[in-house]
This record gives structure tokens, sequence and C-alpha cells, in this order.
């Protein structure tokens, strides 16, 4: 059985927050970041950013928008991953990096490789409806993770069924704890092995 571990924002109250905003109706997907396409060029351009108070600068950057922002000592780690390939690693534009001299350094994670391995008849999920018939993961309570559908050089990557967040292997999470990160928490995912 593997362990992987995903990725939960938990800032601090001092924390420095990088508030984005955009005009509503002219940016279709505020999170293109993680679709599997490239990341549109000057797509970051496209919002305008202030800050809230706040002098802490986490190794996860607070904003609420909902980005995954690291700071320089994990993007290092990132980009030395095993599928660094499948990851895009942004610099934030000019008119946010005018705000402080810090937000140079920092990068804005665009995770492009999606995994469908969900055991779903072992995790705890929410279903809702949608137009068409279909369902879809609203939320998820506990999940557990197809080990076989998972290649074993995979450091980083999304749930097809529910790519909100950014799920990362053990020895990734290894290297980011050595650091004591800051900003966010880890949440333990089990991947299993069914006998046939």
């Amino acid at each position: 059985m593997r362990t992987y571990f995903s990725i939960h924002r938990r800032f601090s109250r001092d924390a420095f927050k990088l508030k984005v905003n955009y005009p509503i109706g002219e940016i279709r997907d505020t999170l293109a970041l993680d679709s599997p396409e490239a990341t549109p060029k000057g797509f970051l351009d496209s919002f305008s950013y202030t800050s809230s108070p706040g002098t802490v600068f986490e190794d996860m950057l607070s904003n609420d928008i909902g980005w995954n922002i690291f700071s320089p000592r994990l993007v290092k780690l990132l980009s030395e991953c095993r599928n660094s390939q499948d990851i895009e690693l942004l610099l934030l534009p000019q008119n946010a990096c005018r705000l402080h001299p810090l937000l140079r350094e920092y990068r804005v994670l665009g995770v492009k490789r999606e995994i469908p391995c969900i055991d779903v008849g072992e995790s705890d999920l929410h279903w809702e409806d949608i137009p068409d018939g279909g369902k879809y993961i609203a939320a998820v309570y506990e999940c557990v993770l197809r080990e076989k559908a998972i290649p074993e050089d995979i450091d980083i990557f999304r749930l097809t069924e529910y790519p909100v967040v950014p799920v990362i292997s053990s020895r990734l999470a290894a290297a980011f704890a050595e650091f004591s990160p800051t900003g966010f928490v880890f949440h333990t995912i089990k991947a299993v092995t069914h006998q046939e």
C-alpha cells in the first residue's frame, strides 16, 4: 500500500494575502492553471492584484482565488520532482510583484497531470446530479485511491474525478516536510490494491 497526500490551505492570521480581482464575464475559467492544456499566455496578466494587511510570507501564499502559490524553497522541490514536465511554475506578473519585492520569487503552480484513480467503493464521497442525468463528486470526506492506476514515478497530480486539490507522493511530501512548511497542511490518502 502506498500513501499520498493532498495539500490543503491553512494560513496564519498574520499571513500576507494576495487579493485577485477580475472582470466578471471576461475570464471564463479562473482555474485554467489546472486544466490539462498549457495555461494561455498572459493569463495571469488578465487579473488585477491588491493585498490585505499581513506581514508573514508563508510557503503557500494566501490568496482569495484558490491558486497554489509557492515560496522559492518549495518551488525548487517542485521543479525537481519526478514528473516536473506535468506542471507549470508561473511567475506572478509585474502588477502583482509591485506590491512587495518578495513576490518576485513566488510561483503559481499549475498541475496538468490528471489521473482517474479514486476507489469509489472504498471512499466516502458526496455525489450531486447534473442536468444531463449524470453525477459528479461534490465533496470528498475520505479518499482512497486505486494504487495500480497511479504510475510509481509520479510525484504530483490531480484526481480526474475531483480535480480540486493537488495530490503529492510521500517522497515529495517528505521533501516538503524537511522545511516545516507554512500556509498549508497535508491530508493523508491511502492507495490500495484489491486482491483479484
